[in-house]
């Protein structure tokens, strides 16, 4: 009888815990928690406000009374486009990366994204421009174009425009609160990555490692930059509990190749925040 009673509380132990730990919170204290984000569309924004200074104000202005309406995809467009116009620096890349919209970024961007100076590719931009000005609807819509080069392909710049998705940013203390591993794992490149840890301390003061693509030279969602987070970091997403919070689907899909739990950011906020 001692031993069908010892069993049965055996048996319902077991059970509890194995329960406990399927129901637990993400925030839940335990062992080897690891949590990795990208960075553009997750805990940096677009500051829309400072993108058009930087444009220029008049001349945005101007450009909108000519096209009946203010359009920045149609000025996205031409930007990719006269990107698309320069040859790659390096061919041989064939990543399919999509930019915030879910539009193939032009190779020249890839070149920049994995290492390439963005002040080469400003230069190539100029020959371009001086070379096929008919190319161009007006000479706002041209200005406009070399605004968004300067901004885009000067590191100094680029941080300018970016500001802290607080809703996300806010998270982080709290994931470290919660003894959580944070790194990062973001298409970015090198340059103005060293003004992006100056500008951003809310960020940088919780972060415990990063792995970007202006370093690796390899770019998500190609699995290669994944296992060199793994690899560096020492870490296994199929024993830990591992957290990939990024807004491209792509990423998450090759992120959930590797047994990372993922999230879209405004998916994880509800379930954090």
């Amino acid at each position: 009888m001692l031993k069908k009673i010892f069993s049965f509380l055996l048996l319902f132990f077991i059970i509890q815990t194995v329960f406990i730990h399927n129901s637990a919170s993400l925030l839940e204290k335990n062992k080897s928690k690891v949590i990795v984000f990208d960075i553009g569309g997750v805990l940096l924004l677009t500051d829309s406000f400072v993108s058009l200074k930087k444009l220029g104000i008049t001349t945005t202005l101007a450009y909108a009374w000519q096209q009946k309406s203010w359009n920045s995809d149609a000025l996205r467009l031409k930007f990719f486009q006269v990107l698309l116009a320069i040859e790659p620096f390096d061919p041989k890349k064939t990543y399919t990366v999509k930019d915030d919209h879910g539009v193939l970024i032009p190779p020249v961007m890839l070149n920049w994204l994995t290492g390439t100076s963005g002040s080469v590719i400003k230069k190539q931009i100029k020959v371009f421009m001086a070379q096929n000005k008919s190319f161009f609807k007006s000479k706002q819509e041209a200005e406009l174009v070399k605004n968004l080069a300067n901004m885009v392909f000067e590191p100094y710049n680029f941080i300018k425009s970016r500001k802290l998705n607080s809703s996300v940013v806010k998270l982080l203390p709290i994931l470290a609160q919660h003894k959580y591993t944070i790194l990062l794992c973001s298409n970015w490149d090198s340059e103005s990555f060293e003004f992006c840890k100056k500008k951003f301390p809310e960020i940088f003061n919780y972060v415990d490692g990063y792995i970007i693509s202006g370093q690796e030279k390899c770019l998500k969602p190609n699995p290669e930059i994944f296992q060199r987070l793994i690899e560096k970091y020492k870490i296994d997403p199929t024993q830990q509990l591992c957290l990939f919070i990024d807004d491209q689907k792509e990423n998450r899909a090759t992120a959930k190749q590797f047994g990372f739990r993922t999230y879209h950011p405004d998916t994880f906020k509800k379930i954090v925040g």
